[in-house]
């Protein structure tokens, strides 16, 4: 699992090399550590990534501004749509709109992306 140490949070046990932890608070600093375990369930020891601090800003992220153009349009729709219905999130090609970091693109994620379309104040 990643975990989040300053807040406890973590993605539990996850076949992505990755880990979205979305929801971070402006002007705060985060740290973070990593465990693995391979197929027979031996784990490693908890590895430090370190401490960052995220911006402080006027605006909000919107983790569904796929081309980063500070909006939620329907530039980013078609990016969503191309990735909807994927189920191979963790050994595939990345999949930008898998907002919850399960390996696929379903309902969940289409409702995560609905919350956001329409924002024109992406940061």
């Amino acid at each position: 699992p990643c975990e989040k140490t300053s807040l406890g949070t973590n993605s539990g046990w996850i076949a992505n090399t990755h880990w979205n932890n979305w929801g971070l608070t402006f002007g705060t600093a985060f740290s973070y550590r990593v465990m693995a375990r391979n197929h027979n369930s031996i784990t490693t020891a908890w590895v430090s990534l370190g401490s960052q601090a995220t911006l402080s800003c006027s605006g909000t992220p919107c983790p569904a501004d796929f081309d980063n153009d500070k909006d939620v349009d329907v530039a980013d729709l078609v990016v969503f749509i191309a990735d909807f219905g994927r189920t191979d999130c963790a050994v595939g090609s990345p999949c930008e709109g898998d907002f919850d970091s399960d390996a696929d693109v379903d309902g969940v994620d289409l409702a995560e992306f609905l919350s956001e379309y329409g924002r024109q104040d992406c940061q």
